[in-house]
């Protein structure tokens, strides 16, 4: 929850560190334990301070080298502490005991350089000023989890680590990106690439380093690279289940072992939430700590996506205090999103605000400030469509037996269905789908509905930045389960929603930490051969299943689905649509710039009538304008600053 922030001139020693103090004081939130400056060869970098772990401090997160002039400052915690320290050879002079993570990552990069991220383990965004070279390195962990923004200008770079940070401290302009606007219209979402809503405002990416020079900026991923499969599946197999079920543990464990105070985890009821508070249990029965652990739940009385009866069988099976939270009624839950609008500064009504506000106040109040989650267990454990991928890799005999075998398709009619569509295929026919040519503008232009208007939007390629799909990654990840895996890792929905939630939970003031969002087990399941993973009976999270099998309460084992919040959700865009529209003085005044408002009463017409059908629409089918309209108009407004909301 802690955030940094700073300014890079590359053609003078000064730096403007009255900047920095408004760009740090704009995240007062980060800011409940103090906060630290370093200067140093034309940069000023400053830390906003939230305590997490023990005999840590904000200086611990800001340090400078005598001997290079290098300034480092950094957000986050690592895992892999002493391993650098002697790597680095800071054991040798009795140092790595008392090296703060600024001075090992400042350490790090003066031994390694740029490849230096690739060594650390944690959550990290850090930044590395070098003013002999002139170059300032930034870095995000792994999978993002410690989000990194930054600006250019005629004298150098701004970072922080929230755009508001940027977009409130007076240095550049601040204005809608269009590209990025016609992106999220056709998408429903922020597609977490390089750009951001506010024109000229960068993220360095998930698993990235960046490289600023005076006339460059080139980013470059360092994890996970695609031929990584090709190499992990070389050797000898791991035992799949058990061998993940040890390493999901040891990421709990390295979560919990450093942590100060009392310990948060939240319980949905679902299989990944669950698999934490096991392990965690397990974990605080060999290793008590002092300090409290309970588990969090929110509840959702009469409502499909409520989770009480896996939630509480769950906390039966583990020794903590079990606090459960009513989720806010569906006004709360408006404003809410409202707010998440304009303190994200972009036009996303985030749905997670549903929950953090609710489950942050109940954190607080006992004294907690960090939260465990299952989040990111969908993504490395979810089951890819074998029978695609056995087909794809040419073992047909596989995937008429996935299909024979199959409990997600339990009819008759659905399994002629299947055996009819792979019995089409042929190996030539799967390498012409890979080489297929990827959707192209006039094909994302065609997407937008009628109410949209096309020609006021920045309606160009840029706005639709593309990844590798499956298919296309499947030659050089080996096969197509673990080019499955490598997309959903590295994808930019999971990611920008990811960066979403930790600015919300920063604002709740809690800090998250996610064991399913850890290097070495994300690593281990890439090496698990595809065989194995393919070995076992179910297909809802096999792996998972299996890995912790003997603990399930008899509800969770039975257990067929995932809950589903389309509801809930639903309602709460709903209701924050209307109290927008009422609220705001003159209707939509600058969204009829993107909007036909005429088109719009059309088409929210035509949505009412199919609501009570038996098949409603979904967020983002028809129903997006029920929402949608409301969204863009309030992002709009947070740059008119004569505008009162």
């Amino acid at each position: 929850m802690s955030g940094i922030a700073g300014r890079v001139h590359f053609g003078r020693e000064e730096s403007d560190a009255t900047l920095v103090e408004r760009m740090i004081l704009a995240m007062g939130h980060r800011r409940r334990d103090g906060d630290a400056f370093v200067n140093g060869g034309g940069a000023t970098f400053g830390c906003a301070f939230t305590k997490v772990e023990q005999r840590e401090s904000a200086s611990d997160h800001v340090a400078s080298c005598l001997k290079t002039g290098r300034v480092a400052v950094v957000d986050g915690y690592l895992q892999n502490h002493d391993d650098i320290a002697a790597r680095c050879g800071l054991h040798d002079s009795g140092l790595h005991k008392s090296s703060s993570i600024a001075q090992l990552s400042l350490a790090a990069y003066n031994k390694w350089g740029a490849e230096s991220v690739d060594m650390l383990r944690g959550d990290f965004a850090l930044v590395i000023w070098d003013p002999v070279a002139k170059a300032m390195f930034a870095a995000r962990d792994a999978f993002g989890a410690r989000p990194l923004f930054f600006a250019r200008d005629a004298e150098g770079v701004l970072f922080a680590s929230e755009v508001q940070a940027l977009a409130n401290c007076g240095a550049m302009d601040y204005k809608p990106n269009r590209a990025a606007l016609a992106d999220f219209l056709v998408h429903s979402a922020h597609r977490a690439f390089e750009d951001t809503f506010v024109e000229g405002v960068k993220r360095v990416r998930a698993g990235h380093f960046v490289l600023l020079s005076e006339r460059s900026a080139d980013q470059h991923r360092y994890w996970p690279k695609p031929d990584i499969p090709k190499r992990s599946t070389s050797g000898a197999q791991p035992e799949s289940a058990v061998a993940f079920r040890e390493e999901l543990v040891a990421s709990v464990s390295r979560c919990i072992q450093s942590a100060a105070g009392p310990i948060a985890i939240e319980l949905s009821g679902g299989f990944d939430s669950s698999a934490v508070a096991l392990s965690a249990a397990q974990i605080l029965r060999e290793q008590p700590r002092a300090d409290v652990t309970f588990l969090l739940s929110l509840l959702y009385p009469g409502l499909a996506c409520d989770e009480t009866i896996y939630s509480e069988a769950v906390a039966a099976r583990t020794q903590f205090e079990h606090v459960k939270v009513l989720a806010p009624t569906l006004s709360p839950a408006a404003e809410g999103l409202y707010e998440g609008i304009l303190a994200s500064r972009s036009p996303v009504g985030d749905p997670t605000w549903l929950r953090t506000r609710a489950w942050g106040s109940a954190v607080r109040k006992r004294g907690a400030f960090l939260v465990l989650t299952g989040l990111g267990g969908d993504d490395l454990t979810w089951d890819p469509d074998y029978v695609q991928a056995h087909v794809f890799d040419g073992r047909y005999c596989l995937a008429i037996t996935e299909v024979l075998c199959s409990h997600q398709l339990p009819r008759l009619r659905e399994k002629l269905s299947a055996l009819r569509a792979i019995a089409k295929q042929s190996t030539k026919r799967a390498f012409q789908r890979f080489n297929a040519p990827r959707t192209g503008f006039g094909d994302n232009l065609m997407r937008l509905e009628s109410w949209i208007r096309r020609d006021e939007l920045a309606m160009d390629e840029s706005a639709f930045p593309q990844e590798p799909t499956a298919d296309q990654l499947a030659l050089s990840c080996g096969d197509r389960r673990h080019a499955e895996l490598y997309s959903w890792v590295t994808s930019p929905g999971f990611l920008g929603a990811l960066e979403s939630i930790e600015l919300n939970a920063s604002r709740q003031g809690v800090v998250l930490r996610h064991p399913f969002l850890d290097r070495e087990l994300a690593d281990h399941v890439f090496a698990i051969n595809a065989a194995r993973r393919t070995g076992y009976p179910w297909r809802l999270k096999s792996l998972l299943q299996q890995a912790f099998y003997l603990e399930w309460p008899k509800p969770l084992v039975v257990r067929q689905g995932k809950a589903t919040f389309d509801e809930y959700i639903g309602a709460a865009f709903g209701d924050m649509s209307k109290r927008v529209r009422d609220a705001l003085p003159g209707g939509l005044r600058l969204s009829q710039s993107v909007f036909d408002p005429e088109h719009v009463d059309r088409a929210r017409a035509e949505l009412a009538r199919n609501l009570d059908s038996t098949s409603p629409p979904g967020l983002f089918g028809e129903g997006r304008v029920a929402w949608l309209p409301a969204s863009v108009e309030l992002w709009l407004r947070s740059f008119d600053t004569h505008s009162k909301l």
